[in-house]
C-alpha cells in the first residue's frame, strides 16, 4: 500500500494523465499533430523507467535484499565517509547454517523459503538507514553505520535470536522447520581499515562460530582458528596421507592426537578463507571465477604380449600404421 501512494508513483501517474489529455486535444484540434505528441510521450516514458531499472539492478530478486554488487558500492562509500569524519562503522556477516541439509531433506524451494525468511527477519530487526544484502548462496552481509563494533554485536544477538525462533512454512513439510544463523561481527576502526580487510575478518568471525557449534555470535579476534577443547564431534576434514590405516576393513584414527587434527581443521579453513574470498571479488566486480576442470581420462595399457623382436606392442604399432595410413 505503500509503494502504491509512494511520491514516485502518483507523480508518474500524472505526468501520463496530463499527457493523455494532450494528446486527446491534439486529436480533436488536429490529427497530423499527433506524431509530434507521441515523440516526446515515449522519451518521457523511457526516462521514467531508469530508476526502476536501477532499482532492480542493485536488489537480489530472491529475497529482496541488495545484491553484492550494490553492498560493495555502499560498504565503499560509507567507510570513505567515517573515515573523513572519524566515525565508527560495523559490519555483519552471517551464514545460514547446514542449508546443504535443508536442501537435501526438504528440497531446494524449502531452502529459498529459509533464505526469504531470514530476509524477513532483517527487515524487521534493523534500522532505516542499516544495508542488508545477500552476499552469495547462504551468506549475508549487514553494513551499520554510525555503529560501534558493541552496539553491532547487540542487533547480531538480536537478530540470531529472531532468526532461531521463527517457524519456517514450507510445503514439502507438514510442520514449520527452523533454521539457525552463524554471524561474525567487525568495526572500523577497531578491527581493519580497508573494505576487504573488514570484509575479511567479520568472515573469520564467521568461522570461528561454525567451529565452535553454529548458532552463535562472534566478534573479529585476532586468535588462530583453534578448536575447543569440550567439542565432542572432531571437525571433518581433509585426511593426510599417513593419518589413517586400515586394519580389517575399519579405520584406526587412535594414532591422530587432538593437535594433530586441530592443525589441520586451520589449514582446512584457512584454504576455505581464500576460496570465499576469491569467490566474493569474483561477485563484486561481476567476473565470475572458473571453476570447470579438464575432465581426468586415464590411460590404458594393451594386454597382449609385446614383440620379442621389435619389443613393441601390437596396439601401438597398430595406431602408427592408422596413422601413417591417414597421413599418406
Amino acid at each position: 500500500m505503500r509503494q502504491l501512494f509512494s511520491y514516485q508513483t502518483l507523480s508518474t501517474e500524472f505526468v501520463f494523465a496530463a499527457l493523455g489529455v494532450i494528446l486527446a486535444a491534439f486529436w480533436t484540434g488536429n490529427p497530423w499533430l499527433v506524431p509530434f505528441a507521441i515523440a516526446p510521450l515515449l522519451l518521457i516514458h523511457r526516462a521514467l523507467s531508469v530508476p526502476q531499472l536501477q532499482a532492480e539492478a542493485r536488489v537480489d530478486p530472491k529475497t529482496g535484499l541488495f545484491n553484492a554488487r550494490y553492498f560493495a558500492s555502499a560498504l565503499s562509500e560509507e567507510l570513505g565517509r567515517a573515515q573523513r569524519f572519524e566515525r565508527p562503522l560495523s559490519l555483519i556477516m552471517a551464514d545460514l547454517d547446514l542449508l546443504r541439509e535443508i536442501n537435501n531433506t526438504y528440497g531446494h524451494l524449502a531452502g529459498d523459503a529459509v533464505l526469504k525468511g531470514i530476509a524477513e527477519v532483517f527487515r524487521a530487526e534493523l534500522r532505516q538507514f542499516d544495508v542488508p544484502a545477500r552476499f552469495g548462496g547462504e551468506e549475508f552481509s549487514i553494513l551499520l553505520p554510525e555503529t560501534p563494533p558493541e552496539q553491532a554485536m547487540e542487533i547480531a544477538e538480536r537478530i540470531r535470536r529472531a532468526v532461531a525462533d521463527k517457524l519456517y512454512d514450507v510445503e514439502t513439510s507438514s510442520d514449520p522447520i527452523r533454521a539457525t544463523v552463524s554471524i561474525g561481527v567487525a568495526g572500523y576502526p577497531k578491527d581493519a581499515q580497508d573494505p576487504n580487510a573488514l570484509i575479511h575478518q567479520a568472515d573469520l568471525a564467521v568461522y570461528r562460530a561454525k567451529l565452535q557449534g553454529r548458532n552463535r555470535v562472534l566478534g573479529a579476534s585476532s586468535e588462530p582458528l583453534l578448536m575447543p577443547a569440550d567439542r565432542s564431534v572432531p571437525l571433518v576434514s581433509v585426511p593426510e596421507e599417513g593419518d589413517h590405516h586400515e586394519q580389517d576393513g575399519h579405520h584406526d584414527t587412535e594414532g591422530v592426537d587432538g593437535t594433530e587434527r586441530g592443525k589441520r581443521a586451520r589449514v582446512f579453513l584457512v584454504k576455505k578463507a581464500a576460496q570465499a574470498r576469491q569467490a566474493r571479488a569474483a561477485i563484486a566486480t561481476g567476473f565470475p571465477l572458473r571453476t570447470r576442470r579438464r575432465a581426468f581420462r586415464p590411460r590404458t595399457r594393451c594386454s597382449t604380449p609385446r614383440c620379442p623382436a621389435t619389443s613393441r606392442s601390437p596396439c601401438r604399432a597398430g595406431r602408427s600404421s592408422r596413422t601413417s595410413a591417414r597421413r599418406s
